[in-house]
């Protein structure tokens, strides 16, 4: 009951203008820098998962330092994606604001308030308010997370939907020869 109120309430703070520009961004963009850790580390792994997949540049580093010095390399034809749900993750602002300074556009997904990487951040992608300080393994705002990732990977593809899914079929071809 929970999930199903949480994903009503992502919903309804979904902005389309701003996921249609986020998607704009990132289908221009040359690389992709996901930027998260802890639970929002694995709804970047998920999201660089799939955008590699369909032959996108994303880059994902589980540990947040090697993230940072990835950021040396970002420039103003690359995009940073930071989640945190509670939009104070240092290791996330700090990314996001050097992506800032180097030119990238950033999209922030986290919660609907004005937390730091609301401040920084060029498209805010907002979560619901809903978790307490007993987060229960972050799960709420995990799957939160995961709707707007999926959006915007859904936007990325649609235009191509038969090409990629070509290319989806071929990459499934290649893991069951495993």
């Amino acid at each position: 009951m929970a999930n199903l109120m949480l994903v009503e309430e992502t919903y309804k703070l979904i902005d389309i203008k701003t996921i249609q520009h986020a998607v704009d961004q990132l289908k221009r963009a040359n690389q992709i820098f996901l930027l998260g850790t802890g639970a929002s580390g694995n709804c970047c792994l998920d999201l660089a998962q799939k955008l590699t997949r369909v032959n996108f540049q994303a880059i994902y580093h589980i540990d947040p330092h090697t993230q940072l010095t990835a950021d040396v390399h970002i420039t103003d034809q690359d995009v940073a994606i930071g989640i945190s749900y509670s939009g104070a993750t240092k290791e996330v602002t700090s990314a996001i604001q050097y992506a800032k300074s180097r030119g990238a556009h950033t999209i922030a997904i986290t919660q609907h308030n004005k937390n730091e990487l609301h401040k920084l951040a060029d498209s805010i992608l907002v979560l619901p308010y809903q978790e307490n300080e007993f987060r229960l393994g972050a799960m709420a705002s995990r799957n939160a997370t995961l709707i707007y990732t999926d959006l915007l990977y859904l936007g990325m593809i649609s235009n191509n939907l038969d090409d990629y899914k070509e290319i989806l079929m071929q990459t499934r071809k290649v893991l069951t020869s495993l």
